[in-house]
């Protein structure tokens, strides 16, 4: 499936994540493998949540640290025993602007693979957004959701 159909289909929510702060994330959250995993120290915020399109299943992550006004929001699926990495949506200071990484089709994604070859806007083109701004739990879930164009329930209805 390539990245531009995932962000468009219908998306359902099948688990909202809560917020951890000074706990490190466990592996087991966003595997590569069995052994293999997201490596997210107890100085960030994360959460992470899971949707469906059809009968594939996606996780989103998203983890920041204010002090570094650092963001990232990474989009798996599932694959087994392991999560394929299709996307990720950040802010750091060592870039410039709001930027995606991706891999545009999910097909040509190998399991435990970290880095994505695709980078948009690309690195010397003009960013639409360049501040990183006042990050709270509600604007970082927002901004993946937006992001991935993953529907708010009820509950996390934010504004």
């Amino acid at each position: 499936m390539r990245l531009k159909e995932i962000i468009r289909a219908k998306k359902v929510v099948s688990s909202s994540g809560t917020w951890h702060v000074g706990v490190k994330m466990p592996k087991s959250i966003f595997p590569f493998s069995k052994t293999k995993g997201l490596d997210v120290s107890a100085r960030y915020r994360w959460r992470c949540d899971r949707f469906t399109i059809n009968d594939l299943h996606f996780r989103v992550l998203i983890c920041y640290r204010n002090d570094l006004e650092k963001y990232t929001a990474y989009l798996g699926q599932d694959a087994g025993d392991a999560s394929l990495l299709v996307a990720r949506y950040e802010f750091h200071a060592t870039h410039e602007g709001w930027h995606y990484h991706a891999a545009c089709s999910t097909g040509a994604i190998d399991a435990g693979r970290t880095m994505l070859p695709d980078r948009l806007p690309k690195k010397r083109a003009h960013h639409r957004h360049t501040e990183y701004g006042d990050m709270s739990d509600d604007l970082a879930l927002y901004r993946a959701y937006a992001a991935y164009r993953i529907p708010f329930t009820a509950e996390e209805s934010l504004f």
